[in-house]
């Protein structure tokens, strides 16, 4: 099974510094519990992937920095470009 983000939105003025006292910003934060709840579930169902579209190609670099990989990337036609992150354990 796959985990489809849907929607992920920060507010513009929270997007380049860091979220409260971390050193992180919000959508890291926000990604990092993302993925750890996914891996939760996976311990009850399979799930191999959590996978979402970019909503700007700007965005790409942001999400190979957490691991994700392209999945699918867009065309003349389809612009849509995919991106997933495994959530496979390694044996």
């Amino acid at each position: 099974s796959w985990m489809i983000i849907d929607y992920l939105y920060v507010l513009p003025q929270h997007r380049a510094s860091n979220f409260a006292e971390t050193p992180f910003k919000a959508s890291e934060l926000i990604l990092a519990e993302i993925i750890e709840v996914a891996e939760k579930i996976s311990a009850f169902v399979t799930l191999e992937l959590i996978a979402l579209q970019l909503a700007h190609d700007r965005l790409q670099e942001f999400y190979e920095s957490m691991g994700f990989i392209v999945l699918q990337r867009g065309n003349k036609k389809n612009r849509d470009t995919w991106m997933g992150l495994s959530l496979e354990l390694e044996d």
